[in-house]
């Protein structure tokens, strides 16, 4: 008695990124287990590119989403359009300074 169950974890891609970092080990672990599918890449896209993830790796996971109609011609489309935005010079030189801002209260 009075002893308290732990909260659940949430074990979603989200989660673990939550939870690990969104680093390249994390997608590293999440992509070796199988558990990144095509719509968790397109969400994340433009975080897998600024960490330089392995092209390879989303490209099958893409690949495979559409082969199996989990991705259609819509998501394609819309994170294009996401993409023209977040991946402009101007909005990548933003996420560079708020991360390197971000490092500097850290090492305080």
């Amino acid at each position: 008695a009075g002893r308290r169950l732990g909260g659940p974890v949430e074990r979603s891609v989200a989660g673990e990124i939550a939870r690990k970092g969104n680093t390249t080990e994390t997608w590293g672990e999440l992509f070796s287990g199988g558990r990144v599918g095509g719509k968790e890449v397109l969400a994340n896209l433009t975080s897998l590119a600024l960490l330089g993830y392995d092209a390879e790796a989303v490209r099958g996971v893409l690949s495979g989403a559409i082969s199996r109609g989990k991705v259609g011609w819509a998501d394609l489309l819309g994170t294009l359009c996401a993409l023209d935005y977040e991946l402009r010079d101007d909005r990548i030189k933003q996420i560079v300074e708020a991360r390197d801002k971000e490092g500097e209260r850290e090492g305080d």
